[in-house]
């Protein structure tokens, strides 16, 4: 027995020495493991993060050993973290529209001078009298101050609506232009009064006729012998050769003025043609031309029937009546009846 106590004795006196031993043991493995912490040997828990310095999400939620998602979310619009979104209004004005855009107000007209409320940006405007320069200078662009003044500072007119009749006033108002320019470009058109005309100031059927506005033929037939042209066509009625039966006369005598040749004066060519034409009528005019043959002898004629105005002169009828009663029928202008 007392052997076997002996021996208990002997086993536990072992197990004691086994546990400070293993404890002993333990303890040298964890200074050894310190050490090597101390000397960055080993392995010793988590290893310590290294961070950058700069002012961004990813340093900043290093240094803070947070994900950048959550430092972000702590620190919105810091250190380039996105800011906390915001509920704007949606009218088209300065505050609401820079609230859109993560923009004080200031800093969003600086942007948009002009647009959506925000004050225009000073200009420097020409100032000639134009339509850039006077729409600058009214704020407005240069379609709508020429809508506002119309045919104004080289703005277009303003569209007219004219009349369709051929009349000067719905003419020039289609051309563009007013009445008396229109009339003055087209004398004499659409009821416009006619050119005036430049006459020449002689004493001449040309220059008179011109002044009377009439043709020098009828000048001339109002104004025989006057200013150059032929004097009237005159006749003398004289006794018959042979005296006639009492009861019956039937002819009379007369003696018509005929040049045998009518040529100028001073051998002048001006007139020839015009004195040999009228000298063949009988009208030889002494104030331009002479005769240069006989005058033709006496010839009896009939007493004339009645003298007419021929076509065309119609205004010569009474003059042609009045010198057919004195056996004057001008062939120029009128007729026997």
């Amino acid at each position: 027995m007392l052997f076997c106590l002996g021996s208990l004795l002997a086993v536990l006196s072992c197990a004691q020495e086994d546990d400070t031993l293993a404890m002993l043991q333990r303890q040298k493995v964890s200074d050894i493991a310190h050490q090597d912490c101390k000397q960055g040997l080993g392995k010793c828990g988590q290893k310590a993060h290294v961070c950058c310095k700069a002012l961004t999400p990813s340093c900043m939620s290093c240094a803070a050993g947070l994900t950048e998602e959550d430092y972000c979310a702590q620190n919105p619009g810091k250190f380039g973290c996105a800011p906390e979104a915001k509920v704007c209004c949606k009218a088209l004005t300065p505050s609401c529209m820079s609230c859109a855009a993560g923009l004080t107000e200031e800093d969003y007209c600086d942007q948009n001078p002009g647009k959506f409320g925000c004050a225009p940006k000073a200009k420097v405007c020409c100032m000639a009298m134009t339509p850039s320069c006077l729409s600058c200078a009214a704020g407005l662009t240069e379609e709508d101050y020429c809508a506002q003044n119309p045919g104004k500072f080289g703005c277009a007119p303003e569209a007219k609506v004219c009349c369709k009749a051929l009349t000067p006033s719905c003419m020039s108002c289609a051309a563009g232009l007013t009445e008396e320019d229109y009339c003055a470009q087209n004398p004499g058109k659409f009821g416009c009064a006619p050119e005036a005309k430049v006459c020449c100031e002689a004493l001449t059927p040309s220059c008179m006729s011109c002044t009377a506005g009439l043709t020098v033929d009828v000048f001339c037939a109002q104004n025989p012998g006057k200013f150059g042209c032929a004097p009237k066509v005159t006749t003398t009625t004289v006794a018959p050769t042979t005296r006639p039966p009492r009861t019956r006369p039937t002819a009379t005598t007369t003696t018509e003025v005929v040049a045998v040749e009518c040529v100028p004066k001073n051998d002048a060519t001006t007139y020839k043609t015009w004195c040999r034409d009228n000298g063949a009528q009988g009208n030889c005019n002494p104030a331009i031309c002479k005769m240069s043959g006989p005058v033709a002898a006496p010839h009896v004629a009939a007493a004339p029937a009645g003298c007419v105005a021929k076509a065309g002169f119609s205004h010569f009828a009474s003059w042609c009546e009045s010198n057919g009663a004195m056996g004057n029928c001008n062939a120029q202008f009128c007729q026997a009846r």
